[in-house]
């Protein structure tokens, strides 16, 4: 939305934001669920949503997590990792940087599913088969116990420091 208002050209491959808040909208919007769709504070005059559907500009998206049971993210690291702390099977859409490689480790990892078709349509086939996918609620509620069992930033704070101390190069 910033290299839009910028005059700067999208990259390629990359979708028009508001053509894809459009299409997420519409495809929440033909589901049985509650969807909550954060724009960014992108302005898009013609979005129609359902009853079911609340577009809000922004939405604290950890604590939305711990009660979702689908999260539709762009693949961006941080979503990811708050999604699997969350314990949330996640129905990715990348648009560009690392995001379309993050995708690709979700779905061969088992976390999750592409949407490859950006329509409503296709939007809403991912979503309701992640809802019913139990296997890859299994994959992500085992990834999410796995990450709650990791050491806190402390510990990883005082191995680089005993590591610092003896002269080790930390890999």
């Amino acid at each position: 939305m910033g290299m839009q208002f910028m005059g700067i050209e999208l990259p390629d491959g990359m979708m028009d934001p508001a053509d894809t808040l459009r299409a997420i909208v519409g495809g929440l919007s033909r589901m049985d669920c509650h969807g909550i769709v954060s724009s960014g504070g992108l302005p898009v005059e013609d979005l129609e949503p359902g009853p079911n559907v609340h577009v809000v500009d922004w939405v604290p998206q950890p604590l939305l997590l711990q009660c979702a049971q689908v999260f539709l993210t762009h693949a961006g690291y941080n979503g990811i990792r708050e999604g699997i702390k969350a314990g949330v099977p996640m129905a990715t859409l990348p648009q560009y940087a690392d995001e379309p490689h993050n995708a690709v480790r979700i779905g061969e990892l088992g976390l999750g599913a592409p949407i490859e078709d950006v329509t409503p349509e296709g939007i809403a086939a991912v979503c309701e088969r992640l809802l019913t996918d139990e296997k890859i609620t299994a994959n992500v509620r085992s990834a999410h116990r796995r990450m709650l069992g990791l050491p806190g930033i402390d510990a990883a704070v005082a191995h680089l420091e005993q590591l610092a101390g003896h002269g080790r190069t930390a890999v």
